[in-house]
């Protein structure tokens, strides 16, 4: 639901690792995760880097949940609620019992505080320099947050919204945090993260690892396991050497090269999940030629996107043709983005008097360090060079950087990015990527029917109403060319075969809680 930079084709900065020697090793109730670097922020408010979401899904929880097969709403926090006739006000009725991880009461107005501090300016905890600017997209629709009772809260809406219980099903914008905590550490709550869920936070060194532990006063069943470490461990094949050597229990963000060499490994199983996910390259529509509707359909033309992606990702990815990917709501599978004509796109970049000097920049982060010699940015450069648009690559370390320089000012013509949903709604990716006043709309596309689409969409309470609109999303998005989506990638894991029941939920969030260890 939030831009949780996916980046299946994306960004890298770099941390001195722990030895082994620094950390615990994995044991029969411990388990050991590698990751590249540290996250931004252990607050899902705050941070939008790629490894975040792996982290802190183990220490909070939603009100409700989707099930694994993303079909039906489950309750979680709460233990049911209801809606009014007219779709105005949702009314939650909170677990008993339920206390966070410093031992303060879940109650309706920790809920009332874990949502308010993302879009209320005048709320005590909303800290515009530290709080992502998506919870002031999805939740702007909230009228007002009614304490009714301490376990009763009820949510005031100024229209009614179908995808509302999407999007508090969503474990990023949706997550219930301790307000003592919020009270204690202020900014630097993302340093000391208070949730709910099975396990507590125990310690960070930046650099070196993230300890959680297993939670006691759990309100569900305890899991087997115990500690989770998440070892930073900043090049790939440094954590597959750690993996292979046992030291690690379980890493990601494979290639597709490496993932294929891990299958032919006894000790290590992969184990892949589709993610509701595009990765695109991003067409800037306030800088020429971009500005021109038919350069930008010139670009499309000159990929073939089925032939790229089979070859770069082996498996690992599906070709995109659409912004939405499988899975979500209303995706029409009789609309295509532009199919490959190199000559078409030949003759438009001739018409434009684009000379081959380099001028044409196309910017990418390098996030992780897999993606660092990924040959995609190469390939692009050669394959808009076929039809005549001379490419200057320009590539970035520091991902905040590239997000504020890049995406949020516009500095580059193409951009490489993602996006990843966390809800099956299409308003959680057509909405944040294409509004014109989103501030993840990074191609700076503006297009008043679309606006006006996105804005109907939302506000259309019955589902026979919801398709047609985003059908036509969809088609005038593909016109308009504000990017040329790439390929729907797989979350791709690699885990020793001493972790059973290791799975993901609905989302591709690795899920600890039925783990056991030998």
């Amino acid at each position: 639901m939030k831009k949780v930079i996916i980046l299946a084709l994306t960004s890298a900065i770099f941390f001195f690792s722990c030895s082994a020697e620094d950390v615990e090793s994995p044991g029969p109730k411990r388990l050991s995760y590698g990751i590249p670097q540290d996250p931004e922020s252990l607050d899902p408010a705050a941070a939008t880097d790629v490894i975040y979401p792996q982290i802190v899904f183990n220490i909070f929880e939603t009100l409700v949940r989707v099930d694994s097969a993303g079909g039906r709403f489950m309750p979680m926090l709460a233990t049911a609620w209801e809606t009014s006739p007219d779709g105005l006000r949702w009314k939650f009725f909170l677990r008993s019992g339920i206390v966070f991880h410093d031992g303060s009461p879940l109650d309706a107005e920790a809920v009332k505080i874990s949502f308010e501090r993302q879009f209320e300016r005048s709320n005590r905890f909303f800290h515009p320099e530290t709080t992502d600017t998506y919870g002031r997209i999805v939740w702007n629709m909230i009228r007002e947050i009614r304490v009714i009772d301490k376990l009763t809260v009820e949510f005031v809406l100024y229209y009614p919204h179908f995808a509302f219980l999407y999007s508090i099903a969503s474990p990023i914008a949706a997550a219930i945090v301790s307000a003592t905590a919020l009270e204690n550490y202020g900014r630097a709550f993302g340093e000391h993260p208070v949730g709910t869920g099975p396990w507590k936070f125990k310690r960070w060194q930046r650099g070196r690892h993230i300890v959680l532990r297993q939670f006691k006063r759990y309100g569900g069943d305890l899991p087997e396991v115990k500690e989770i470490t998440y070892r930073v461990v900043p090049l790939l094949e440094n954590r597959i050497a750690e993996l292979r050597a046992g030291r690690l229990d379980v890493i990601s963000g494979l290639s597709a090269a490496e993932a294929n060499r891990l299958q032919h490994d006894r000790s290590v199983y992969v184990f892949t999940q589709k993610l509701l996910a595009t990765s695109f390259l991003g067409l800037n529509c306030q800088r020429p030629p971009c500005t021109n509707i038919k350069s930008r359909q010139a670009v499309a033309a000159s990929l073939d996107i089925p032939r790229l992606v089979n070859f770069l990702s082996k498996g690992f990815a599906d070709p995109a043709d659409n912004p939405l990917p499988p899975k979500i709501l209303y995706r029409d599978t009789t609309l295509h983005q532009i199919k490959y004509d190199p000559t078409f796109a030949a003759r438009i970049f001739a018409k434009s008097g684009l000379t081959a000097d380099g001028e044409i920049v196309l910017s990418y982060s390098i996030q992780t360090d897999s993606l660092r010699d990924h040959p995609l940015y190469p390939t692009l450069k050669m394959e808009l060079g076929k039809a005549g648009l001379a490419i200057k690559l320009d590539s970035h370390q520091d991902w905040k950087k590239y997000r504020q320089g890049v995406l949020n000012q516009g500095a580059s013509h193409l951009f490489i990015d993602g996006w990843q949903s966390y809800t099956y709604h299409p308003d959680s990716f057509l909405y944040p990527l294409f509004h014109s006043m989103s501030p993840h709309n990074f191609f700076k596309y503006k297009n008043a029917e679309v606006d006006q689409l996105l804005e109907q969409g939302r506000r259309t309470p019955h589902e026979a109403g919801q398709h047609p609109i985003y059908q036509k999303l969809q088609a005038i998005i593909l016109r308009d060319v504000p990017a040329v989506f790439f390929n729907y990638p797989k979350a791709v894991y690699a885990v020793r075969k001493r972790v059973k029941n290791f799975t993901t939920d609905a989302f591709a969030i690795p899920q600890f809680r039925a783990v056991k260890l030998e």
